[in-house]
């Protein structure tokens, strides 16, 4: 928070709405640095009030996510489930998990690695080189958007108003990439728990998408099968490498850890436990 840049003040009413609900390393930030930009105006601290209307309107998880960041290129970075920051890239259509925990999260905004993959810097300081920063109610937009065309290149961002463009891509673009197939894994994840599927036809369902959309959804089964062994015990069998699936993109080794982090997930944190260091970080910095 070296660079932080104070915009407004947070009210002890906000503070105490979230309290709970968001990280308290978060309030505590809200009431010392009140809103505001870190990372030469790239990422922002936002109200979560202001931008939880655009989560209603586009994406699947609204429930359980409340946007706490935005990004100077019309992202909204969201706490779910009271445990996971995930950035939600509009103009691209898709979602990422990026930190499993909010102490993570801020511990990584001082790594370059973690910046370079996840936050798009580069496209950001050649606008600012080009146009000018942005101020906190703005953005970068691409015009054409992306989705309809554009292309992704410098010259083609604006300054833009930051909820309007956001709200702009999803009533022209639709909602974030991913919830059609989850949706459709959900109607069949009954038939998932009645055995007349397993959880290698549901990854083979999902072969063309991507590793985090295929974890969510390895997830969201056994959730909803806790009740029915088969389910559960088909994960444990992929973790324990007693049995191998694989998918378009996806080899056994990465389905392996997708399912160690679903087992974690659920409560069942041996194996996860059991590995090193190397193999602990892979889990938790791609799929939880």
């Amino acid at each position: 928070m070296n660079d932080f840049i104070s915009i407004d003040q947070v009210t002890e009413n906000m503070c105490t709405k979230y309290s709970g609900s968001v990280p308290n390393e978060l309030v505590t930030i809200w009431r010392e640095y009140g809103m505001g930009t870190l990372l030469g105006g790239y990422l922002k601290l936002i109200n979560p009030d202001d931008f939880q209307d655009i989560l209603e309107e586009g994406y699947f998880r609204s429930e359980v996510s409340i946007p706490i960041f935005a990004t100077s290129m019309g992202d909204i970075i969201t706490w779910e489930d009271n445990r996971y920051v995930r950035k939600l890239n509009y103009r691209m259509g898709t979602f990422e998990g990026i930190a499993a925990g909010f102490e993570f999260f801020l511990d990584d905004l001082a790594s370059d690695y973690f910046k370079e993959k996840y936050f798009d810097l580069v496209q950001y300081q050649e606008a600012v080189e080009r146009f000018g920063e942005p101020t906190y109610d703005e953005c970068f937009g691409y015009i054409p958007l992306l989705a309809l065309g554009g292309a992704e290149k410098v010259e083609n961002l604006q300054k833009v108003k930051l909820r309007e463009h956001i709200l702009f891509i999803s009533a022209l673009a639709g909602p974030i990439q991913g919830v059609g197939i989850m949706e459709s894994a959900f109607k069949i994840a009954k038939k998932i728990s009645e055995q007349q599927y397993t959880s290698e036809d549901i990854c083979k369902y999902l072969n063309s998408a991507s590793i985090s959309i295929v974890y969510q959804t390895l997830k969201e089964v056994a959730e909803r099968s806790m009740q029915e062994t088969n389910v559960l015990n088909e994960v444990k069998a992929i973790a324990m490498s007693e049995k191998e699936i694989s998918g378009k993109g996806l080899g056994s080794t990465t389905m392996r850890l997708i399912a160690i982090a679903t087992l974690k997930e659920l409560g069942y944190s041996t194996l996860f436990d059991s590995l090193d260091a190397d193999d602990k970080n892979l889990v938790m910095g791609a799929f939880l």
